[in-house]
């Protein structure tokens, strides 16, 4: 059932990403708005992640990017089911 509900995430995050770069060659960090997007979320709620230190950013001239690959990884790290 997990390797299921990977798959699925796997997939989902990929069409987002996709959708959110168009035409736009493949990026390996995406800027904290554009993550938002990626993965269907508000940019306030990536901030709350990153001040919980559940999403850890990294830093490109100063500026917070989150690596795609933090990005899959925290939302792997949701629960399942709701609280």
């Amino acid at each position: 059932m997990d390797s299921l509900i990977e798959g699925i995430v796997r997939r989902v995050v990929r069409e987002e990403i996709a959708a959110v770069l168009g035409q736009q060659p493949f990026r390996l960090a995406l800027p904290l708005p554009e993550a938002a997007r990626a993965c269907g979320y508000s940019l306030e709620s990536i901030r709350k992640a990153i001040r919980d230190n559940d999403l850890v950013p990294s830093y490109a001239n100063a500026k917070p990017v989150i690596m795609v690959e933090e990005l899959v990884r925290w939302l792997r790290s949701l629960p399942d089911e709701r609280a």
